[in-house]
């Protein structure tokens, strides 16, 4: 017996400071993805996996200009980035995004047969997923600001899991949208395997954790598992250190 077919691919539940948390609940790979609304535009933070309608959905959820933000350019972050008129990575990741392979985008590797337990739509063949690539119409440096209108959010490049990796900073609520570099529960990420992805660097990884702690945050929006607050952040960072070499 085959797959069912989802009736719906998304759910989503509304948070603080009026960030939506919406989820991918038929894929065992998925991450996080963020809407934040703004009064002159909204931003979706890792749009997910392409595999649903993420676009479509945000425009029912939202008024407006929606930019699309993937923190790093593996497919469960980046696969529906291609669906948003407005896309942005970090320029080092443009490469990954404008010619995905299997390899560079860890579908190869993180893809698997039970993957899904549900299809989003009835033609949809699981062994078939591939994310078509796309031009992003911005890209990003550390530093640059997201201006939603009342809400602004810079950027903070950390490096590790792959050279263009990204964060989203909001001072004004001290949030941190952490994306693939910060997540809490099971392995703390440390980069992918130097040999399996050519830009992978567990030293810069610690670098950019070093960054994060200078940062004040109340508010972890992170790209794998549920939000945590600045106490927990302190702790995963403490215990992130302890078990690891400072870089040269």
């Amino acid at each position: 017996m085959g797959l069912p077919v989802a009736a719906q691919w998304y759910d989503a539940e509304q948070l603080t400071h009026g960030v939506t948390w919406i989820d991918e609940p038929h894929s065992r790979v998925k991450s996080n993805i963020w809407l934040v609304p703004g009064k002159e535009r909204n931003l979706v933070f890792d749009p997910g996996t392409g595999m649903g309608p993420i676009a479509n959905t945000v425009a029912e959820m939202v008024e407006g200009e929606v930019i699309a933000v993937a923190s790093t350019g593996y497919f469960d972050h980046a696969g529906g980035l291609n669906q948003f008129e407005s896309r942005a990575v970090h320029r080092l990741e443009r490469e990954r995004l404008a010619h995905p392979t299997l390899r560079n985008m860890v579908i190869d590797k993180y893809w698997k047969q039970d993957t899904l337990k549900a299809l989003p739509r009835a033609d949809f063949e699981p062994s078939d997923y591939r994310v078509p690539g796309c031009e992003p119409t911005r890209l990003l440096d550390d530093g640059d600001v997201i201006d939603l209108g009342e809400r602004q959010l810079e950027v903070i490049h950390t490096p590790g899991i792959t050279d263009g990796s990204l964060m989203l900073y909001e001072a004004q609520h001290s949030i941190l949208f952490g994306g693939e570099t910060l997540s809490d529960g099971g392995e703390f990420y440390t980069g992918e395997p130097a040999d399996y992805t050519d830009d992978a660097d567990p030293k810069a990884h610690v670098r950019s954790m070093r960054r994060v702690c200078e940062l004040q945050v109340d508010t972890v929006f992170p790209g794998h598992g549920s939000p945590f607050d600045g106490r927990r952040l302190g702790q995963i960072l403490d215990e992130y250190f302890n078990a690891r070499v400072a870089p040269d």
